[in-house]
């Protein structure tokens, strides 16, 4: 059946072919004499019998294709332009994963009961990625027929890496992060970083969300910039070239790469349809990092619509306006200028003092991309060697300034100087500081003491005077312990005065050592102190009995003198014998 040029109509042509087969299994090795009968209608031309249907020309072109580029049968090729409407490449796109790339395969396969190479079905799958690869980097997809499998196995490598990278990779959990006019520059350049390492939709990395330019370098049709991989390419990496390519606006008109001001876009550009999901995403992110600083109340107003880039492009602005940045580099130099080296301390070294020349360094390299004026080399020098006083390192000056031709960069000054320090001998970083551990004490009661600690100190006079309702009475343990510091301590002074007021000799005890809970809290102190008085007196007496005769036995003659002498002693037996 095939349809004349001039009428449209249907027109039936008769062939001599001898019939075949239809579900005879056939590849790509077919001959031509083969090919020819196996499809009669290659060979069908218009009314005129001058040259075929152009849409039978087309699809002869996609078969081709599919048969001698891809690597499929003649039959399989034919189902997938005539069942399954690959006339094209935007019908391509369409196809979806890897996944889907094999179903359709088994389709065919089974319609057309051959049986589909894995090279062919991979040659297919890699098409499908190559033509996502050019919808997602802005550029004009060619024509089906024009495209070599070379160009398309030249993404193989990076399709393998994003599959593998989509099996193992997780997004970090989110943690707060300080975002004010010290730590700004530092904090959004985090962010980068963060959006870089996480995929969007069509698997692109978040960071083109918040670029600066909502155009691709170019329109993507004429003469476009060289993929990545080309000799000539001005990207580092496929996914610099995706963050810098990606779509933001639903089109990519040629005429608007020649505006100067492209900020109109940002308000009145319809956005992509992958952009608005990604937009959103990033939106998340920077709530999640950046949601409970003070500076988020900038950005209140896009909550609603969860627009990720406008509100980086507020908090940006609000951070890195002309004013913020020379503040921010004011404070830069004044660091540097700072700084100090002298001789090693604990916890400084000339090490930290390299370190902090550097980090300084980074902040002001992270201000140059806002707009802030770089930092050329012999200020960053000047810095350096202005900040270390110690005289030690004038031989390392001297040399610097005989030779400046060889120290041109900061890294040559530092590295000359780290090696001077290295094999210098220290004389005054280990001998002058001592480890606190070192200093012993008397043992007071820190944390890590066997004993508690105290509870508390002696409560203010003022407390104590007004405690009027105490009285020097007996308190049982009950009471005493439901007393107050205050309490306890007038309750101390009341006893106190009253013992000083009864001294005979008219001088006051000393009692200053003595604390708070040694206050008893009834007179069992003083009935031990009178039952303690005769022990004392019998442990004399019985001294004084040890020394009434050097040159006598230290036992007794015998167990009866023993026995006499222990109830001689005893007084209720003296009692008893009188």
């Amino acid at each position: 059946m095939a349809r004349t040029r001039a009428t449209g109509t249907k027109t039936t042509r008769r062939t001599s072919a001898p019939e075949r087969d239809p579900g005879a299994n056939r590849d790509s090795s077919t001959s031509d004499d083969e090919e020819k009968e196996d499809d009669p209608e290659d060979l069908e031309t218009d009314a005129a019998g001058d040259y075929p249907p152009i849409e039978l020309l087309e699809r002869n072109e996609v078969t081709n294709f599919y048969r001698y580029t891809l690597g499929f049968s003649p039959r399989a090729a034919r189902s997938l332009y005539l069942d399954q409407g690959l006339h094209d490449s935007s019908r391509i796109i369409k196809i979806g994963t890897h996944e889907t790339v094999d179903k359709l395969c088994k389709i065919v396969g089974k319609a057309t009961k051959t049986v589909i190479s894995l090279q062919a079905q991979q040659n297919l799958a890699m098409l499908v990625y190559y033509f996502k690869h050019l919808e997602r980097t802005s550029r004009a997809v060619p024509i089906l027929t024009n495209v070599f499998l070379s160009d398309i196995e030249a993404l193989d490598h990076h399709r393998t890496v994003e599959e593998e990278r989509a099996k193992t990779h997780r997004d970090p959990d989110p943690t707060s992060v300080t975002l004010d006019g010290t730590s700004a520059a530092k904090a959004f350049n985090q962010m980068r970083q963060i959006l870089t390492n996480m995929r969007g939709v069509s698997k692109v990395p978040l960071a083109y969300v918040i670029r600066t330019r909502i155009l691709p370098p170019d329109s993507g049709g004429q003469t476009p910039n060289l993929p990545y991989g080309y000799v000539d390419s001005p990207y580092a990496s496929h996914e610099d070239e995706m963050i810098q390519r990606a779509p933001i606006l639903a089109e990519n008109r040629e005429e608007w790469h020649n505006l100067r001001n492209l900020e109109t876009l940002e308000d009145t550009g319809a956005r992509h349809l992958t952009f608005n999901a990604d937009n959103r995403t990033v939106f998340q992110v920077l709530f999640s990092y950046w949601g409970r600083n003070p500076a988020w109340t900038n950005v209140r107003s896009f909550t609603r619509q969860t627009d990720g880039r406008a509100a980086y492009r507020a908090l940006y602005r609000y951070f890195f306006g002309t004013n913020s940045v020379q503040t921010q580099t004011k404070s830069v130099l004044s660091n540097l200028s700072s700084f100090k080296y002298d001789e090693c301390r604990k916890n400084f070294t000339f090490e930290t003092y390299v370190l902090k020349h550097i980090e300084q360094h980074n902040l002001h390299n992270e201000l140059v991309e806002h707009g802030a004026d770089p930092l050329n080399e012999d200020m960053k020098i000047h810095y350096f060697q202005s900040g270390i006083t110690n005289r030690d390192f004038d031989s390392v000056k001297n040399a610097v300034l005989a030779t400046p031709e060889n120290f041109q960069t900061f890294d040559r000054v530092k590295d000359q100087f780290m090696s001077f320090h290295r094999n210098r001998p220290t004389s005054d970083g280990p001998v002058r500081t001592r480890a606190i551990a070192s200093i012993r004490g008397r043992g007071g009661r820190g944390p890590r003491h066997p004993y508690p600690r105290r509870d508390g100190g002696v409560p203010p006079q003022i407390a104590v005077d007004r405690c009027t309702h105490i009285q020097d009475r007996t308190y049982t343990k009950a009471e005493y312990d439901k007393l107050s510091a205050a309490e306890k301590q007038r309750l101390y002074q009341i006893r106190k005065e009253k013992n000083t007021r009864n001294d005979s000799s008219g001088r006051p005890r000393s009692r200053d050592n003595r604390s708070i809970s040694s206050a008893m809290t009834d007179q069992s102190s003083s009935r031990k102190t009178d039952q303690s008085t005769p022990r004392k007196r019998s442990a004399t007496e019985d001294s004084d009995s040890y020394n009434t005769d050097d040159n006598a036995s230290l036992f007794g003659n015998t167990d009866q003198d023993i026995k006499t002498d222990k109830r001689a002693k005893n007084r209720a037996n003296a009692r008893q014998e009188t």
